[in-house]
């Protein structure tokens, strides 16, 4: 081999060897990325997905604790169900030894010898369970599935902390786990993360707004937009005498949530209803209203609503009855829902407002004062039904008529109406059923004395029936 044969063979060689360096670093630099206890994911090649199995009914047996934790209304646990819910299950061929920087606690066995599971400390993440996962106990496979959850669910500056992952994890699967205790274990450890934090100890990457924890997380509310058909019979004790003789209201009300996010989304809602009245019928009031929830204080929910009831009535339609007028009510509601029981309080105040009547020749003019109310639901619930009563006491202002040369103040009025209500959820399907009865009121006043057909009806009290379309 002469001298340039040498050189060439030199200058390949070296050319090859650059190749194949800069080949290697950039396959060292595209598997450093860790996120969580996993590392970048090549486990899952050739994994299959879990569909059906001990993994799948273990997963759903963690849901059921879950939810009988309420961990929703636990601080920095909002997205903890949602997380475990959704996330997608995969298993993956053969077993894997552990990493000592990676694979740590719950997920491997204490030798290190064999990994569980893995996921990435990601919201959506999916979780890579091992053929070592299928050797463990119902109760075992529970905390698992907790674990990785957690690792996806908790605020970013704790859920890679293996440390404070398992103990809160413990504290949700234990045989005696209440919600005083969990909610208790979580604000410890996340505190104490914290004030390391702030005290200058390590703890990851990022600054140090980065890494503190941005508070709870509440999950989207579920199915909140709905389209509901609504049929409600009237009880009026003599229809002859009756003001308002109204037999029966039938109403539609689309109600969607197409602002916002998350838990704080804004729904509006539009109503249209129907009148009944002998042999009569017309068009009644349409109705605007907004709901929006402000925030969440100790498992309660509290939100806000908004309604305006608007007269579509023409002038010679229901002459003989002070139907028509507009009416504008809000109020707070303050709910808290478990898988075992709902309860709900609510205030609201409704404007004066006025609607004629025309009499023979002479026309009365109706003021309406402003209406207080305060209420209260209550009911238990079990798979998909709900069975409870509602409670609601009615201070209305001075109901004056006046026409011609008469002039009668009915004066301040008070009405209390109760009633029971159920409800079956199947799929993305509602019926429900309630009744409301006048049980007392000032001076033998009626509902339909407040002039509010549709928050309130008229007469001595209603029958109703629905049915929603959730989504």
């Amino acid at each position: 081999m002469n001298n340039d044969q040498k050189v060439a063979t030199r200058t390949f060689l070296a050319i090859a060897l650059a190749i194949a360096a800069l080949a290697w670093v950039s396959t060292a630099n595209a598997s450093a990325t860790k996120v969580g206890n996993g590392d970048d994911g090549g486990d899952l090649e050739g994994a299959r997905k879990i569909e059906n199995g001990i993994l799948v009914q273990t997963r759903k047996k963690a849901i059921d604790l879950l939810k009988r934790l309420d961990t929703a209304a636990i601080e920095h646990l909002g997205n903890l169900q949602p997380e475990l819910e959704k996330s997608e299950m995969y298993l993956v061929a053969r077993d894997s030894a552990a990493k000592l920087d990676e694979d740590k606690g719950l997920e491997s066995t204490p030798d290190g010898s064999a990994v569980y599971a893995r996921t990435f400390a990601e919201p959506h993440a999916a979780t890579r369970f091992f053929p070592a996962a299928l050797t463990l106990n119902e109760d075992q496979l529970i905390a698992l599935h907790v674990h990785e959850a957690l690792h996806r669910s908790l605020p970013p500056s704790v859920r890679e902390d293996e440390k404070i992952v398992t103990k809160i994890t413990l504290a949700l699967t234990a045989p005696d786990a209440t919600v005083d205790r969990v909610r208790r274990v979580v604000t410890t450890e996340i505190r104490q993360d914290a004030r390391s934090i702030s005290n200058g100890g390590a703890g990851g990457d990022g600054t140090l707004e980065a890494r503190l924890p941005k508070g709870p997380q509440a999950p989207p509310l579920e199915n909140p937009s709905s389209v509901t058909y609504t049929f409600r019979t009237f009880s009026i004790a003599d229809k002859d005498k009756a003001a308002v003789p109204l037999e029966s209201m039938h109403s539609i009300q689309s109600f969607l949530y197409p602002f916002g996010e998350g838990s704080h989304a804004l729904g509006l809602g539009i109503e249209a209803s129907y009148l009944k009245a002998g042999e009569e019928a017309y068009m009644g009031p349409l109705e605007l209203s907004a709901r929006m929830k402000l925030t969440t204080i100790r498992g309660f929910d509290v939100g806000g609503f908004l309604n305006y009831s608007m007269n579509s009535m023409a002038p010679d339609e229901f002459k003989n009855s002070p139907l028509g007028r507009d009416i504008v009510t809000a109020g707070l509601a303050m709910k808290r829902v478990t898988p075992r029981y709902y309860v709900e309080n609510s205030i609201s105040i409704s404007d004066d407002g006025d609607a004629k009547q025309k009499l023979g020749q002479i026309e009365y003019t109706h003021h309406y004062g402003q209406i207080t109310s305060a209420a209260v639901r209550a009911g238990g619930r079990l798979r998909g039904f709900e069975l409870g009563g509602l409670l609601e006491i009615v201070l209305a202002d001075s109901h004056v008529v006046k026409g011609g040369a008469f002039k009668r103040d009915f004066g301040r009025q008070r009405l209390v109406t109760a009633g029971p209500e159920a409800s079956y959820t199947f799929g993305d399907l509602k019926l429900g059923l309630a009744a409301q009865l006048l049980l007392d009121s000032t001076n033998g006043t009626k509902l339909d004395d407040l002039g509010d057909i549709m928050g309130r009806g008229v007469g001595q009290g209603s029958v109703s029936s629905s049915l929603s379309l959730r989504f």
